[in-house]
């Protein structure tokens, strides 16, 4: 990684922020320098102040910070720099507060695009199923429904007055009527009373409705009943 990190130097000393910036490029040198060689411990503030700043001696850090106001200027443009042209570059050199041992990092390669997902071509497998449902909904809107029952409906007919005296009818009558109210009140389970004749002999005869489509069932009956002849 060394050649990398001289590459780096070198390419941070061309750049335009450390092109005119007096001591700092210098500064700079010298401690990426003396960090490759393996001597980071010498990295001192008086000796920076010797080497770089050509100080005496017998110089005296806490009175001159001569160094300290430089590696905060150098830190500043060390920054500015990874932040514009150095922003794509494989190796930073850094210098931490506290200290003036430089750091290098290497930088990770950046991630590849990640590709455009492929479209699968697997309507093959869904065209079944919908055609399925499709099916399904139009066998299911053409079926014949279920035809309602009908309620049964009731003729009653008059009971006949069989007797030679007619002031039976009132009696025939009197059943016929007895016999129309017991299924008019059977509406409400769907059978009802929808045809009488009532007054004996006035209405004989005549057909009521439904008697010959066979939608009605027809009650009525004799009183007396007729006698059957015995059998022999």
């Amino acid at each position: 990684m060394t050649q990398q990190v001289r590459a780096e130097l070198d390419k941070i000393l061309a750049s335009p922020g450390f092109a005119n910036a007096g001591r700092l490029g210098p500064f700079l040198r010298f401690v990426v320098e003396r960090t490759l060689a393996g001597e980071s411990d010498c990295l001192k503030e008086p000796v920076i102040g010797s080497e770089v700043f050509q100080r005496a001696a017998d110089y005296d850090p806490r009175i001159d910070p001569i160094v300290r106001v430089e590696a905060r200027r150098l830190r500043a443009r060390l920054a500015e720099y990874y932040s514009s042209e150095g922003a794509s570059d494989d190796v930073v050199i850094d210098l931490p507060k506290g200290g003036y041992v430089p750091v290098f990092t290497e930088r990770s390669p950046a991630p590849a695009p990640a590709a455009p997902p492929v479209k699968s071509n697997r309507w093959w497998l869904i065209a079944p199923v919908a055609m399925a449902i499709a099916a399904v909904a139009i066998w299911a809107s053409t079926r014949p429904r279920a035809i309602e029952a009908q309620p049964t409906t009731v003729a009653v007919l008059p009971f006949l007055n069989m007797s030679s005296d007619q002031s039976n009818d009132y009696f025939s009558d009197g059943l016929t009527e007895i016999d129309r109210q017991a299924h008019g009140h059977s509406e409400a389970t769907g059978c009802g009373a929808e045809c009488r004749v009532s007054v004996q002999g006035a209405d004989e005869g005549r057909p009521c409705a439904g008697s010959e489509t066979g939608g009605y069932q027809h009650r009525g009956g004799e009183y007396p009943k007729r006698r059957q002849p015995a059998s022999d």
